[in-house]
């Protein structure tokens, strides 16, 4: 049953990796998911909300 799973598993590894990583979104101001994280989390420490342990 694996052998049948990881052609799957692939490909949803790279669906969730473009999604993230490559695809910019609209609703995000043209970013991708982790570029918009990285710019808030800046942002966030700057204003305290994250901390920096």
């Amino acid at each position: 049953m694996t052998h049948i799973l990881r052609p799957r598993s692939k490909l949803v590894d790279e669906w969730n990796y473009t999604y993230h990583y490559v695809r910019p979104h609209q609703s995000l101001g043209y970013l991708t998911p982790m570029e918009f994280l990285g710019q808030w989390v800046e942002e966030s420490k700057h204003k305290g909300l994250v901390s920096t342990m």
